[in-house]
């Protein structure tokens, strides 16, 4: 289990998943209201090359979750061809769990990434395109294209969501002004 007691010899539990036979990066962790953990990555998959978002959960005593994604307990999420790393998320006061981060979709350049699911573990295809928005900051005319890496998200009260982070050439918040946003390119 993961509950921790006062003896010494007890003072916390370990809970490991392999989730792809490679390296898991692990990003954050939630709580839902009933107990249950929410583990949030990066997962190498194939040939240990390209990394992918992946979500597991967990019960309250530690152990998989099984009732989630149809049986398996996780999922990861190949957002592109390329390198996908994700590095906030939250649960909505729907359940749906957001997971932010970066993608390189094969373009000289990573852009922001927003991945929806279901309380189940399947993706919500009604957000964005088919559960996926991916934004380009990189300015029309620009000769370089910019990475951009988000660092947190946020829900606010009206269900817009709100991302920090930034790119070498500058950091900020950028206001998704509709609760299920589309794809934006380049401005």
């Amino acid at each position: 289990t993961l509950s921790s007691s006062s003896a010494a010899s007890d003072v916390y539990k370990r809970q490991t998943q392999d989730i792809s036979g490679y390296q898991d990066n692990l990003a954050k962790i939630l709580l839902q209201g009933d107990g249950k953990i929410i583990a949030v990555g990066g997962a190498y998959v194939s040939d240990a090359t390209q990394m992918e978002f992946f979500i597991a959960r967990f019960n309250a005593d530690g152990s998989l979750d099984t009732t989630f994604n149809n049986g398996i307990g996780f999922i990861t999420t190949n957002l592109g061809p390329f390198q996908d790393e994700p590095s906030s998320a939250l649960i909505q006061p729907d359940g749906k769990i957001v997971v932010s981060g970066i993608s390189n979709r094969g373009g000289p350049n990573y852009d922001f990434a927003i991945v929806r699911f279901n309380p189940d573990g399947s993706i919500d295809n009604s957000f964005g395109n088919n559960g996926l928005v991916f934004t380009d900051m990189t300015p029309n005319g620009a000769s370089v294209p910019i990475n951009e890496y988000w660092n947190s998200i946020a829900i606010q009260g009206d269900g817009k969501i709100l991302l920090y982070g930034g790119s070498p050439q500058a950091g900020g918040c950028l206001l998704y002004t509709s609760p299920s946003p589309r794809d934006r390119q380049k401005s």
